[in-house]
């Protein structure tokens, strides 16, 4: 792979993507919850129980590990939020699954809901 340094900017460029050391490699920063969180593979299947390690934005990591492929959709719930939330299975990692939320205007609801419950706040559904 080839970097080359921007003539202007200075800012070391990689595929036409800007990248700085201190950049995070992620599209939106991750909030520690260990909060519950309800998986199912089909709407009307029983859920199975699981931990949100953490949650951005984008998705969350959770515990222990779902048993699917990658790109499976699976459904989140939790207590206290209305509806369920469509995601992916993005990755395996020994820590957990990593999950992509299908819809990200609903998922940064639930992640704001759930950063909110972690923080002690009220976890309100109008947080936006």
């Amino acid at each position: 792979m080839m970097w080359s340094l921007g003539r202007k900017s200075g800012i070391w460029r990689r595929g036409g993507d800007a990248w700085t050391p201190d950049r995070e490699r992620r599209r939106s920063p991750r909030h520690k919850v260990r909060l519950p969180v309800s998986v199912t593979r089909f709407r009307d299947e029983p859920h199975r129980q699981c931990l949100a390690v953490d949650v951005s934005h984008n998705g969350m990591l959770i515990t222990p590990n779902l048993y699917g492929s990658v790109r499976e959709q699976v459904f989140l719930s939790t207590d206290e939020f209305d509806g369920q939330i469509s995601a992916l299975i993005a990755d395996q990692r020994p820590e957990g699954t990593a999950l992509a939320f299908s819809d990200v205007e609903e998922g940064r609801r639930l992640a704001d809901w759930l950063t909110a419950r972690a923080e002690g706040r009220s976890g309100s559904q109008q947080i936006c």
